[in-house]
C-alpha cells in the first residue's frame, strides 16, 4: 500500500500535533498547498490567521441564522462558500479529532485542498488504525526542512513488531538527513513502540524548467516497513511567489470596448493602446519602444515571432485576354456553326472568333466585425 502523505506546518499548527490529530494535520498542509499554488500571497501564519478570521464570522453567522454564500478571506486568500468554509476552517482552525471528517466533507472541500493530500488523510486514517504512528514537521516558509518520526503500536492480535524495510530520498541528492531513523535506511531492525525519528535539511539549487525558476524540483522521502509504506512527497518549490491570479505577461494583447480617451486611461494601469505611438512609461521593460500599431488589423498566431504582417482586405483578380473561337462541328468540307445571317434566320458560315480583355476585379476578403481598440500589457 502506497501512502501519499502531506505534512504539518510547526509554527501555525503546532496545537494539532496530537496523536489523534495526527491525519488532520495533513489536510491542514493540503489547504495551504492548494492556496499557495493559486495565490501564495501571503505565507502559512498569514493564510491561518485571514482564514481563521473568516471562519470566525461563518460561525458567528451561522449562531445569528445570518449565513452569507461565500466569505472572503483577507490579505489575498480567496473566497470560499459557506460549506467549503466549514470544512477547512474546521480542519485549520479547531483541534477537532481525524475522525470527525466525512467522506461528504472532502468532497465538499475537495477544490480548496490538494488531491494528494485528501488521498493521504485516508491512508493514515488506515495506517493509525493497523498501529503505525507518525509524526511530521516541515518548515512552513519553504519547504526546506523535515523532521520525521516513527513508532509501531501493536493492536490486538497483531505481531509486537514490524520490520523497518528501508528508508530513501528521491533524487538520492535532493536531502542531507540525518537522525536514529536515517541510520537505519537500510533496514533490518524491529519496529516497536520505540520511536525513530530523522532531520533532513533540503539542497536548494535553482533550476529553470518551462521558463519558471525552482529553489528545488519535487522530491520522495520513502520509509517501507512491514506494516506499511510511508510516503512524504514535496513539490518542487518555486524561487518566487506564482503572479496573482488573473495577471497577465508583458507583452500580452487584450481587445478594450471603449472611446480612444477610455482607453489611453489605461496606461496609468499598464496597459498602453496599440496605436504605434512610442510607450513613455519609464517603469516598463518596453519603454522608449513603440507598441504595435494594430489599427485596421487582425491577430494571428505564430510560433516563431511576432510583428510579421500579412493577408489584405480584398483579393485582386487581374485582367484577363481572351483569344478563342467558338467551336462547331466537323463537316466533310470542315468546321461549320450555325451563324446570324441579315438579322433572322441562319446559315452556315465560318467559325467568329472572340478577341479582347475580360477586366479584372477586388474580391472582398474581410468578414463581418465590429471595432475593438487592442492594449498591450507593457509592466
Amino acid at each position: 500500500m502506497r501512502i501519499l502523505c502531506y505534512f504539518t506546518l510547526s509554527l501555525t499548527f503546532g496545537s494539532l500535533l496530537a496523536q489523534d490529530n495526527t491525519c488532520s494535520v495533513l489536510l491542514q498542509q493540503g489547504i495551504y498547498d492548494t492556496y499557495k499554488q493559486k495565490s501564495g500571497a501571503v505565507n502559512s501564519s498569514q493564510f491561518h490567521t485571514y482564514l481563521c478570521d473568516a471562519y470566525s464570522r461563518y460561525k458567528q453567522d451561522q449562531q445569528a441564522g445570518s449565513v452569507q454564500a461565500t466569505y472572503g478571506v483577507f490579505g489575498g486568500g480567496g473566497s470560499y462558500s459557506a460549506s467549503q468554509l466549514d470544512v477547512i476552517g474546521k480542519a485549520m482552525c479547531t483541534a477537532t479529532d481525524s475522525s470527525a471528517f466525512s467522506q461528504n466533507d472532502l468532497s465538499i472541500a475537495s477544490s480548496t485542498i490538494n488531491p494528494q493530500a485528501v488521498l493521504a488523510f485516508s491512508d493514515c486514517m488506515k495506517q493509525f488504525a493497523y498501529g503505525m504512528r507518525t509524526q511530521t514537521v516541515i518548515r512552513p516558509s519553504d519547504s526546506g526542512h523535515i523532521d520525521l518520526s516513527i513508532n509501531y503500536v501493536a493492536t490486538p492480535g497483531a505481531p509486537n513488531t514490524t520490520d523497518l524495510k528501508f528508508v530513501k530520498v528521491s533524487p538520492e541528492n535532493s536531502w542531507n538527513c540525518s537522525g536514529t531513523l536515517w541510520d537505519k535506511r537500510n533496514g533490518g531492525i524491529a519496529l516497536d513502540n520505540s520511536v525513530y525519528a530523522l532531520s533532513c535539511e533540503r539542497v536548494f539549487n535553482t533550476t529553470t524548467v518551462d521558463g519558471r525558476q525552482y529553489k528545488a524540483l519535487g522530491s520522495t522521502i520513502t520509509v517501507s516497513t512491514g506494516n506499511a509504506t510511508i510516503t512524504r512527497n514535496f513539490d518542487p518549490e518555486p524561487a518566487a511567489p506564482p503572479p496573482p491570479p488573473g495577471t497577465f505577461p508583458v507583452g500580452s494583447i487584450i481587445p478594450f470596448w471603449g472611446k480612444k480617451a477610455d482607453a489611453d486611461q489605461q496606461k496609468s494601469l499598464g496597459w498602453w493602446p496599440c496605436d504605434g505611438t512610442t510607450i513613455t512609461d519609464q517603469l516598463s521593460p518596453l519603454y522608449n519602444t513603440k507598441a504595435p500599431n494594430l489599427d485596421g488589423t487582425f491577430l494571428r498566431g505564430s510560433v516563431t515571432s511576432q510583428g510579421q504582417p500579412g493577408g489584405a482586405p480584398s483579393y485582386h483578380i487581374p485582367d484577363q485576354p481572351i483569344d478563342s473561337v467558338y467551336n462547331g462541328w466537323s463537316t466533310a468540307t470542315g468546321p461549320e456553326m450555325w451563324v446570324l445571317k441579315g438579322g433572322m434566320g441562319f446559315a452556315t458560315g465560318g467559325i467568329p472568333k472572340v478577341k479582347g480583355t475580360y477586366q479584372g476585379l477586388d474580391v472582398p476578403t474581410v468578414p463581418p466585425f465590429q471595432t475593438v481598440i487592442y492594449l498591450i500589457r507593457i509592466r
